[in-house]
């Protein structure tokens, strides 16, 4: 009868749509980090490569932020692995709070995060750099038991251009910008 018909497609409807949610919430975790939500080190490459290539056909800008927490060895040692992972997690969340809609927040790896920021030149790069390093600076971090600690981040800034075409360069680009920040004493922006 057409009742049991009726039947019949609505256990089949309710199902297919139980299948898609799954298959949703399976593809959303092979791309998101496990502590910090953010997005994986494989989707960041995959975005910035989608970025750097949509540069250069369509000639728009896009520039690389690589962050990482300033003596977080020290955090580790000295509260525990769980209060750093808290610090992630935190940092995480205020980063994607400030980040804009188009602008991509990945967990780059250990306490590394990236960011890619589109249509974005170097010299705005710069200036969101150091208003992220300036908020992470001033506002403590929240830890086990009603702690508070305060930490710094040094940022390493690169950008799409004729000497970095490729996202990897882009990547080596901030990282050598990363770790002259870190060199010149922490908690500071280095442009490449």
């Amino acid at each position: 009868s057409n009742d049991e018909i009726g039947v019949v497609v609505d256990a089949f409807n309710h199902m297919t749509q139980k299948r898609k949610h799954v298959a949703e919430e399976l593809e959303e975790m092979a791309i998101r980090d496990g502590l910090t939500g953010l997005y994986n080190h494989k989707f960041f490459y995959k975005s910035l490569e989608k970025e750097v290539a949509r540069d250069d056909r369509y000639h728009n800008t896009v520039a690389l932020l690589l962050i990482d927490i300033d003596y977080f060895k020290h955090v580790n040692d000295t509260y525990g692995h769980r209060a750093g992972d808290t610090i992630l997690r935190s940092l995480s969340q205020r980063l994607l709070k400030r980040a804009r809609t188009t602008d991509c927040v990945c967990r780059y790896g250990g306490e590394e995060i990236a960011v890619i920021l589109i249509e974005t030149n170097i010299a705005e790069a710069q200036a969101i750099a150091e208003e992220l390093r300036i908020l992470i600076e001033k506002e403590p971090f929240l830890i086990e038991d009603g702690q508070y600690i305060y930490i710094t981040v040094s940022i390493g800034v690169s950008a799409y251009s004729e000497e970095a075409k490729e996202a990897s360069m882009m990547v080596t680009n901030a990282d050598k910008a990363l770790y002259r920040a870190k060199e010149n004493g922490r908690n500071q922006v280095c442009v490449f």
